[in-house]
């Protein structure tokens, strides 16, 4: 069961460079817990909002663009299908170089209204 504390939230408050280098980085537990905590700041429900925003869904874009782990991939599309509002271009221009078994998800996202 991955767990988010303190940690994670120092990192999401920290921007952008800061989750980046988790969620790109060699420790797929490390990347699940940020990606549980960046749910809770781009809930709107929480009232968490960060003004960066957008390039939270870039970077979420990015990897599922270069992820392979299932877990990382399933969570990063969660959040882009819950909290996005937005045409995708990454995923999109970058289709096939997605792990084939996480495109059945891409391409509802693509296609959603």
């Amino acid at each position: 069961m991955i767990t988010a504390g303190d940690e994670e939230k120092r990192i999401v408050l920290a921007g952008t460079a800061a989750i980046r280098e988790v969620l790109f980085g060699s420790d797929p537990d490390a990347a699940e817990r940020l990606l549980l905590t960046l749910d809770w700041y781009l809930d709107p429900y929480y009232k968490n909002q960060l003004s960066y925003e957008d390039e939270i869904f870039t970077l979420l874009e990015e990897l599922v663009t270069a992820s392979q782990h299932d877990g990382i991939l399933d969570s990063a599309l969660q959040l882009l299908g819950d909290y996005a509002n937005y045409e995708y271009p990454i995923l999109r221009e970058h289709f096939d170089q997605i792990k084939d078994s996480a495109k059945p998800d891409v391409l509802y996202l693509l296609n959603s209204p």
